[in-house]
């Protein structure tokens, strides 16, 4: 089956536990986005619940829970999950982005390029779920590859592990935040690619005060 056929996430999920390791391995220095994580910590209490989204093997919340938070990482990808058990440990979930399994209040959500895999007909729902879940004044980060349209990228690991990306303007992503119920903090556009990408837009944002 190619990719244009069938159900893209879940072709974007096996694509996602063939490679694991390989991703695991490739990915494993977080220098590009430590002063992100610096940030998003620094607006949370020490001992804040964040939920990792999309956290593949669980590098971004060994480096948050370093800084005093609480961390429960969610993946779609069973083998991303499973590569970072030894190396980032912590508790995880195998779950959807668009179906968050979450009962408790969390502080905080970091979603670093995660949600770039969604459709964007499928946004809004999945910001709205984040919402749902947030503590009042919760803090969310995002971060997704600029551009427009979507398409599939077979590149960095082959034509057996093609995985979907959605593209976004930063006025674009601003717009489906604002109408899920997020304020904007912290705006990051432009920033130099990494992973591929030509450039990133970052947001820094908080659940809305009624």
């Amino acid at each position: 089956m190619g990719p244009d056929e069938g159900d893209p996430y879940e072709t974007t999920r096996a694509s996602y536990d063939r490679v694991a390791q390989r991703y695991a391995d490739k990915r494993r220095d977080r220098t590009a986005v430590e002063g992100d994580l610096d940030r998003f910590a620094s607006l949370l209490s020490p001992g804040s619940l964040v939920l990792d989204v999309g956290c593949g093997p669980g590098f971004d919340g060994a480096i948050l829970r370093e800084r005093g938070l609480r961390v429960v990482g969610l993946d779609r990808s069973t083998g991303m999950l499973r590569s970072g058990l030894d190396p980032w440990p912590g508790p995880r979930v195998q779950a959807d982005m668009r179906a968050l399994p979450v009962r408790a209040r969390i502080d905080g959500i970091w979603a670093s390029a995660s949600l770039l895999h969604l459709e964007r007909r499928d946004v809004p729902a999945a910001l709205a779920g984040f919402r749902r879940v947030l503590a009042p004044a919760g803090r969310l980060y995002l971060s997704v590859k600029g551009g427009s349209g979507g398409a599939w990228d077979e590149k960095p690991y082959g034509l057996d592990a093609p995985r979907w990306f959605t593209y976004w303007t930063g006025d674009a992503l601003d717009a489906v935040l604002d109408a899920a119920g997020f304020d904007v903090t912290e705006r990051l556009d432009d920033r130099p690619g990494r992973g591929g990408a030509q450039y990133w837009v970052v947001r820094m944002a908080r659940v809305r005060s009624a």
